[in-house]
């Protein structure tokens, strides 16, 4: 068979044989790469799905949250507007019944100490105290809706800072 093959044939046969093998080791060369490329991109997949999977989960429980919260302040919000509305009422009829004059408005006084003959003492300063005495002054009407509509005003200021204080409280708090 060595005698076929002789001077120059041997050469190319040898060089076929060559090319053939580095054929072949290349196309082996190139499918591992393939088949570990591929095993990297089956990898990187799973990972992106698991990191896909933890961003829907942590999503999922901040609309819950968010839920929670939204219904946390509606309802404080429904209850601060009742309270401010029947602060109101309230003050509307003691307005009414003030103006048609049938309440009035007193404040308790204390009586001015007296001298030693029943009058009372000029040099001393009557005063508005505890009320011990048992006496009270009548607020005209108009003084008196004035004061109605100054506590009138200080009911909204406080149902507003309650409802604001609320929803500083549930807006800063952790929601588990």
């Amino acid at each position: 068979m060595w005698k076929l093959l002789t001077g120059g044939s041997l050469l190319w046969v040898a060089l076929g044989a060559f090319l053939v093998g580095a054929g072949i080791g290349g196309y082996a060369a190139w499918h591992w790469e393939a088949v570990a490329l591929d095993e990297e991109k089956l990898a990187h997949m799973a990972d992106l799905k698991a990191v896909t999977d933890a961003a829907n989960t942590q999503l999922a429980k901040n609309q819950e949250d968010m839920e929670k919260l939204q219904a946390a302040l509606t309802a404080a919000d429904q209850q601060h507007f009742q309270e401010l509305t029947d602060a109101q009422k309230d003050n509307d009829q003691l307005r009414a019944a003030v103006a048609a004059g049938t309440r009035q408005l007193s404040i308790s006084v204390a009586a001015a100490p007296a001298s030693r003959s029943g009058v009372p003492a000029a040099s001393r300063p009557t005063s508005l105290g505890d009320g011990a005495s048992g006496q009270r002054a009548i607020i005209d009407r108009n003084a008196g809706q004035a004061l109605i509509a100054i506590a009138a005003k200080a009911d909204r200021y406080k149902a507003q800072l309650a409802a604001c204080q609320d929803y500083a409280r549930a807006v800063s708090t952790p929601h588990k």
